[in-house]
């Protein structure tokens, strides 16, 4: 099996020509041979398949393709990370009896 493939640009390498060629070394191709006999019978199989495969291939480029990802500024600020003196836990907790909940009913 022996398989030759060439590439070329062109027009600054917008235009890309590719050709591709695949076959068999030997002339034959893919030989298949099978035998099988029983008490009244007998079958002899032989196929040839020729292996050869030729393919053109073009690719176009268009536009700009040098262009960057513009970054963005970062806008999450992570303030419940504070460092607080009366060691609450981050995410601002309320203290057992205080106007959490809902409707300010108090508990959590």
């Amino acid at each position: 099996m022996a398989v030759l493939g060439l590439s070329k640009g062109f027009l600054k390498d917008k235009l890309k020509v590719n050709a591709q060629i695949l076959s068999n070394l030997n002339n034959g191709g893919m030989k298949i041979e099978s035998f099988s006999s029983g008490d009244d019978y007998e079958v002899r199989t032989k196929v040839s398949v020729p292996i050869r495969q030729v393919g053109i291939g073009l690719t176009y480029t268009s536009g700009n393709q040098g262009f960057q990802v513009k970054k963005t500024r970062r806008s999450i600020t992570n303030d419940d990370v504070i460092n607080n003196s009366n060691s609450q836990a981050p995410g601002g907790s309320v203290p057992v009896g205080g106007q959490g909940g809902i409707n300010g009913q108090g508990g959590l």
